[in-house]
């Protein structure tokens, strides 16, 4: 399967027209060339590769300028056991300047960065940004431990809780942190209904690769992402 799109939040934010294609299973070359041309007129298209297919791999080669700027890592953990009472996790939370600082701080490592022309548009404060959006926002849950020290982003969808931001502060790192927040996840799982956590992280993010399977999270699912500047 294959599926094209504008990306809109990218578009406005980095002030280019933002497009992605994502390849699911082997793909023809006739349909790849198909949705391509549905975006002819993007500046950038962002190319996924699910499962890193060797012959979607052959295509993006030949036919795109693709430059592969990331791996991207899915894990998940089932959560087994009754519903348990939630203690931390707060829906519209008005955020603060020190957490979006932290947030801010913390995500060096994404295909954002790893693009120099990404970078140069800002690519260093998406992560700003995406948590500062999440501000008071109606499904979007907010993990706050200390002043600010640690916190975690997610929301719900259907079964499982999609985990998109977790971040603890430098000063606090190797303090059992980050355990504890994760141990507050997976009772907010619990409360929210949820069975299962996703997260996803780059593949050259080893501390959080390892921190994942301390957790005990699975890895289900490697995609290779380009990005294709066409002007």
């Amino acid at each position: 399967m294959i599926r094209s799109q504008r990306l809109k939040w990218d578009s406005d934010f980095f002030g280019v027209e933002c497009g992605r294609i994502d390849l699911n299973g082997t793909v023809s070359e006739p349909d790849f060339e198909l949705h391509l041309a549905t975006l002819k007129t993007m500046d950038m298209i962002t190319l996924v590769n699910h499962d890193m297919d060797d012959q979607n791999g052959e295509l993006i080669a030949n036919m795109t300028r693709g430059k592969l700027v990331d791996v991207n890592v899915q894990f998940v953990k089932k959560l087994p056991g009754a519903h348990q009472k939630g203690v931390n996790a707060t829906e519209r939370y008005p955020g603060n300047d020190k957490l979006t600082a932290l947030a801010e701080s913390a995500f060096t490592v994404s295909r954002f960065t790893q693009d120099p022309k990404l970078r140069a548009l800002g690519g260093g404060n998406v992560y700003r940004e995406w948590v500062k959006n999440a501000y008071n926002q109606y499904g979007k849950y907010f993990v706050v431990l200390g002043d600010s020290d640690a916190f975690s982003l997610f929301h719900i969808d259907g079964n499982a809780l999609v985990l998109e931001l977790i971040a603890v502060s430098p000063e606090h790192q190797k303090s059992g942190l980050g355990t504890l927040m994760w141990q507050v996840l997976e009772r907010e799982a619990r409360h929210l209904g949820a069975r299962e956590i996703h997260v996803g992280t780059q593949l050259q993010n080893f501390s959080a690769m390892k921190f994942y399977h301390k957790m005990g999270c699975t890895m289900v699912s490697t995609a290779q992402v380009y990005h294709w500047w066409q002007r």
